[in-house]
């Protein structure tokens, strides 16, 4: 299992690649395993009183993720396996904790069909 992954990875370099994104080899960056869901704005992922911002103040935005404050800071940088670009700590809640990372994505219907995926992360990425 974990060559495959190392496999997806390998091809969304090359993808990248044509484009004007890189994406690391997280494989073999500095980071850790974490538990990965992924939420969006509606107020079944935020509770009645969602309003479409991360904790952090800032509106909500594809890249933006949600994370434990003590074991990765607002603003900390980090890049998610299998994703490209860098994302940034915006967010926290209630269940997030440890080592959970909750990415922000635009849609219920994605955030739903991403699900809960064990994944690397990669932190403190420029």
């Amino acid at each position: 299992m974990r060559f495959r992954r190392i496999v997806e990875i390998g091809l969304l370099v090359l993808f990248a690649g044509v484009g004007t994104e890189q994406v690391a080899d997280t494989a073999t960056s500095v980071g850790r395993w974490m538990t990965v869901t992924a939420y969006c704005s509606c107020s079944k992922c935020c509770g009645r009183h969602a309003a479409g911002y991360f904790a952090s103040g800032e509106r909500a935005y594809w890249g933006g993720v949600a994370a434990d404050w003590h074991l990765l800071p607002a603003g900390t940088k980090v890049e998610i396996e299998g994703f490209v670009g860098t994302f940034q700590v915006e967010d926290t809640g209630r269940v997030i904790k440890g080592t959970r990372l909750d990415i922000w994505m635009p849609t219920h219907r994605e955030a739903k069909e991403f699900g809960c995926q064990k994944l690397w992360v990669a932190m403190n990425c420029q």
